[in-house]
């Protein structure tokens, strides 16, 4: 038997409240992916380190997922590729290309 239900309602909307704003570990929002803290030598098989990266595939990278990838990367450069984006043809080993789909998830990590 519930004597205040208004108390009660009140301290359930609280509790999801605090649910929803549950931070990750590493300050990021629930489901988005944790890179690898450091960057493992490179090879001339993966030059831009696409292979340490592939967490991220099928997911919509927010601000801070945007941010980890650049650190991540440093100081080689990262190109995010849009469907039908226009992209310069010139091959750079070290540059990391993060390919979208149309839903903004990165379908593929590329080097070049």
């Amino acid at each position: 038997m519930v004597r205040f239900p208004g108390r009660s309602i009140g301290a359930a909307l609280l509790c999801l409240l605090a649910v929803g704003c549950h931070r990750g570990a590493a300050g990021e929002a629930p489901g988005e992916p944790v890179l690898p803290a450091v960057r493992a030598p490179v090879s001339s098989a993966d030059p831009c380190a696409a292979g340490q990266l592939a967490v991220l595939l099928q997911h919509v990278p927010g601000p801070r997922t945007r941010a980890a990838v650049e650190r991540f990367a440093a100081p080689a450069p990262v190109r995010w590729v849009r469907p039908g984006a226009a992209v310069t043809p010139d091959y750079r080993a070290e540059r990391l290309n993060l390919i979208l789909d149309e839903d903004e998830r990165i379908a593929a990590l590329r080097c070049g």
